[in-house]
């Protein structure tokens, strides 16, 4: 057992109640000690405070004596500022030979006392300093042999001075006193402290030495514990090398990048583990290769672990002893040490067991990540948001690959990271249930869809990855949709188009049957019978139903026809006086015709039914008066513009256009323009077949017919006619006078037509531009704004929905002063120009263009001159 510590004795009491008597002291002796520098601070900002008042006293007055020059006023503050004190003064002096004349107010009835002293006199020294011309403030004598705080200033105009003052003893008195009050009560407080500690300091002492005791005993118990782990320690030495040894090469499995590497680690390790780290050496076999200390040497004392991996032995880690050890007995080794390496050779294996399977699943990721860098579908990785109670309510984009980008135009950074609904623009997550059953169920989905945020059609599968994830792999569908639009829109008008030729055709023939019986029964009856008129009624209408099944017939392309070769500017010119009387005198007609127009192949009365149809249509759309203008030019089709067009064949054609300013038409209107007997016409005006009927006319001759149009923006209809003959080609089909080189400068483009949209953006890409895609002015805007580059060439609709193209290259060029602009429409540029949207001789291309006629009005754009 332990002996217990006896409480200390007597004499020890004695020497703690000297030392804490002696603290309090001291304590004492410092608290006073700060309360005089306290008092003195005090006192010196007291005085400073006071020198400056005296000063600011002296000026003032000063001022008062100088208005009234040479005047006796003096005045003393004594009662009317008790800031000086009871012995503050301001006194006016003055020099008569050798003396020194002092003004001041007596104190008792406010009269004036006049006071000399000689000039030499020690005592007056403010007096004298402001004799002397000077001012300022200092502690002296006054005339009556007082220490004071004073003032002194000279008075201009005067031969006086003027000093402010007050008796030093009464500015120090305060202070004196407190001083004086805090000793004496400091003292007061040390006996009383010292009287209660020797009143109660026994029993204080007894329990500091009862928490002493304890304390020591807690010391001592805290030793033997540190003794005992200190050996517990020592004899664990040999354990702690071994874990140092494991902790080591599991570091190094952790942060090497090879098994070799991690091999080199493990014959460095081993040795310092050992008993006898100095004659230990190890080698390690693996595969091929061989990894040993340095210097290394193989003997007869050796323990050895084999290394397995899918139960096949690869390698060895063995331990050889350069000579017998004393300490292992009959042994060669430490029991602890074949231990050591058969757990080396194990963690060994288990390493490379996993860098195997790490290596396929790299290359395996690598396949992946390839196939998924590659594909031409968008993917899209994301999570599901839920609020407090577990319901969806949005998904987060986790990634995206380059698909992604190109198909939706949402930059990687911006889209990675983003929920939904504000990545989008939908204000609610696109199709969230969906995603959330898919995601919760783990069953597939796949579904067709338009967006209408990006005006495109998609093909959507959506997949499970667990844990709240999916993922999407979808398509652009827009180009595929349309194309399947312009085919069931050409199939319903071919299938229309066989109908109406069918039936007419058999009611043409029931027509000449009604019309012969007609006229012979009109030959063998007078005017005055009866039946006569009846039968005139007869003949009439079925005359009219004829004219109807011929329109059918033509829309139809049945319509037996004369073909010849025209020069279309003459045929057109040779129906203008018809076509004027025709649209009336209300309406007037512009004739523009195109240079050098190539030969075209057809019956002439088509043209005439053509133009007939189209002005007939374009005067019925005007309310008042207006202007229809017929134009011809020669165009070139490339493959680029057919891609986009279905039934359209790359070559030479002759366009005639029929434009008018009416009121135009929405969408839907031209959607259905060509169907037979669909008008927008009132009551009984107009048959529906007019548009039909030139439809048909085109289509028989192999043309081409576009409709260009929006309300309020009248309408152009640009009908295209192959060219006759093997002219050689144009300059526009050579590319003559089109610099080839690729471009380097940067276009914003703007359409709201999106297959138009992304038909351009691609011929400008081709040759070497970086275009800034946006399908309204509103995108126009934005991107102008965050582009951060120079933005060389606006390249614009004229006519859109929020805003013309004039209006929005007016508010983009403070943003981009030097960009150029270049305008284009489906409305000719004589009618662009003739509507004053469009400012003559802009930079304007008509649709539809070939790459050759874009890249050249870019050319012809940039290079010009402000």
């Amino acid at each position: 057992m332990r002996n217990r510590r006896l409480p200390p004795a007597d004499d020890d009491r004695s020497r703690i109640k000297e030392s804490i008597l002696y603290l309090i002291l001291v304590m004492s002796f410092v608290s006073l000690s700060a309360m005089v520098i306290v008092a003195v601070t005090c006192f010196r900002l007291n005085l400073d405070n006071l020198r400056e008042m005296l000063r600011m006293s002296a000026i003032d007055h000063a001022r008062l004596i100088e208005i009234y020059a040479g005047g006796d006023e003096t005045v003393d503050i004594h009662g009317e500022n008790e800031l000086f004190g009871k012995t503050g003064e301001i006194i006016r002096a003055r020099r008569e030979g050798d003396s020194i004349v002092v003004v001041r107010r007596s104190g008792g009835n406010g009269a004036l006392q006049t006071v000399s002293i000689a000039f030499e006199s020690p005592f007056a020294e403010p007096t004298k300093r402001a004799l002397a011309g000077e001012s300022g403030t200092l502690i002296g004598h006054d005339y009556r042999g007082e220490k004071v705080l004073a003032a002194y200033r000279p008075v201009s105009a005067t031969d006086s001075a003027l000093v402010a003052k007050i008796d030093l003893s009464e500015i120090r008195a305060p202070f004196v006193n407190a001083v004086l009050l805090a000793v004496v009560v400091g003292t007061i407080i040390l006996l009383l402290g010292a009287l209660i500690f020797l009143a109660i300091g026994g029993s204080i002492l007894d329990r500091l030495e009862i928490y002493s005791f304890g304390f020591r005993r807690e010391t001592e118990e805290r030793k033997r514990v540190e003794v005992e782990q200190n050996r517990l320690l020592r004899s664990a030495d040999r354990r702690a090398k071994e874990l140092e040894c494991m902790y080591g090469l599991a570091e190094s499995i952790r942060t090497r990048e090879t098994i070799e590497q991690i091999l080199c680690d493990v014959v460095a390790l081993i040795p310092p583990a050992c008993g006898h780290p100095a004659a230990a050496r190890v080698r390690i076999r693996f595969e091929n290769s061989e990894f040993a200390s340095r210097p290394f040497e193989e003997t007869r004392w050796k323990v050895s672990s084999p290394l397995v991996v899918d139960d096949e032995r690869i390698g060895s880690v063995d331990l050889f002893y350069l000579e017998k050890q004393a300490d292992c007995g009959d042994e060669l080794f430490l029991s602890r040490e074949r231990e050591l390496v058969d757990r080396v050779a194990g963690a060994l294996s288990e390493a490379i067991e996993s860098e195997r399977a790490r290596e396929a699943l790299g290359r395996s990721e690598a396949r992946l990540t390839s196939l998924y860098e590659a594909m031409i579908e968008g993917v899209c990785i994301h999570e599901i948001v839920t609020n407090g109670d577990g319901t969806a309510i949005d998904y987060r984009i986790l990634d995206v690959n380059p698909a992604f980008e190109r198909i939706t135009g949402i930059p990687r950074e911006k889209a990675i990271g983003a929920l939904a609904s504000r990545l989008y623009g939908s204000g609610e997550a696109p199709y969230l249930e969906t995603y959330a059953r898919v995601a919760e169920t783990g069953v597939a989905t796949s579904f067709d869809t338009v967006f209408d945020p990006m005006k495109k059609s998609f093909r959507v599968s959506a997949f499970s990855l667990g844990f709240g994830r999916f993922a999407t792999v979808f398509e652009d569908t827009t180009d595929h949709e349309n194309l399947q639009a312009q085919l069931r829109q050409a199939q319903r008008m071919e299938a229309v188009g066989r109908l109406a030729g069918g039936v007419a055709h058999d009611f043409n023939n029931m027509l000449g049957v009604i019309l012969g019986h007609a006229e012979i029964a009109l030959a063998q009856l007078r005017p005055v019978d009866p039946l006569y008129g009846d039968l005139l009624e007869i003949r009439k209408a079925a005359e009219s139903s004829a004219n109807l099944t011929r329109q059918l017939l033509a829309f139809a392309r049945r319509q037996t026809i004369a073909p010849k070769v025209l020069d279309l500017n003459e045929t057109v010119e040779g129906m203008l006086k018809m076509l004027r009387r025709l649209i009336g005198e209300n309406v007037a007609l512009v004739w523009i015709p195109g240079a050098e127009i190539r030969p075209v192949r057809l019956d002439p009365s088509q043209i005439d039914q053509v133009l007939a149809n189209l002005c007939v249509n374009a005067r019925d759309a005007i309310e008042d008066v207006g202007m229809i203008t017929i134009e011809t030019a020669n165009v070139t089709f490339d493959s680029v513009y057919c891609d986009g067009h279905a039934g359209a064949v790359p070559g030479d054609y002759v366009m005639l256009a029929v434009s008018d300013d009416g009121i135009g038409m929405n969408k839907e209107t031209l959607d259905r323009l060509f169907e037979p007997f669909f008008t927008t016409k009132k009551g009984d005006i107009g048959t529906g077949l007019g548009l039909a009927t030139v439809y048909g006319i085109v289509k028989q001759n192999g043309g081409l017919i576009n409709v260009y149009s929006e309300p309020g923006n009248g309408t152009t209809v640009k009908i295209y006619l192959p060219r006759h003959g093997d002219d050689a080609p144009g300059e526009e089909e050579n590319g003559s006078g089109v610099n080839t080189e690729k471009g380097r400068e940067t276009i914003l483009l703007v359409e709201d037509e999106l297959p138009v949209l992304k038909m351009t953006t691609m011929m400008l890409e081709l040759q070497g531009y970086t275009v800034l895609a946006a399908s309204g002015p509103a995108e126009a805007v934005r991107l102008a704004e965050e582009c951060g580059r120079r933005i060389d060439l606006l390249i614009t609709d004229v006519i859109m929905p929020e805003m013309n193209g004039k209006e929005l290259a007016e508010k983009l060029a403070p943003l981009h002063p030097e960009m150029k602009q270049l305008f284009m429409s489906g409305y000719t540029a004589n009618v662009i120009a003739h509507r004053g949207v469009l400012d003559e001789g802009v930079d304007f291309i008509e649709k539809p263009f070939t790459t050759q006629r874009l890249i050249a009005s870019v050319q012809t754009a940039l290079d010009a001159t402000d």
